[in-house]
């Protein structure tokens, strides 16, 4: 899923990038965030999607493994026409 550009931020013109670091764990799943940096009109917006993504697990001499990543979601508004 996508993150939902958060109306407030938009019509601020907020753009910019929310980085987390996530714990996933052995079946792909989100398992935590810990943000990095990222504006705080963004950060709900950004946690919420990656909160619904799905990872392929990390399989180590045959055993799945929980993993640690860096996950930087961007934010650009499309110029108007």
């Amino acid at each position: 899923m996508n993150p939902v550009y958060p109306p407030a931020a938009r019509q601020a013109q907020i753009q910019g990038d929310v980085q987390f670091r996530a714990t996933i764990d052995a079946h792909g799943h989100v398992k935590s965030l810990d943000l990095l940096r990222g504006h705080p009109d963004l950060v709900n917006a950004a946690r919420a999607a990656v909160n619904q993504w799905e990872y392929e697990p990390l399989v180590v001499d045959g055993q799945e493994k929980e993993f640690l990543t860096t996950v930087l979601v961007h934010f650009v508004l499309k110029p108007k026409s």
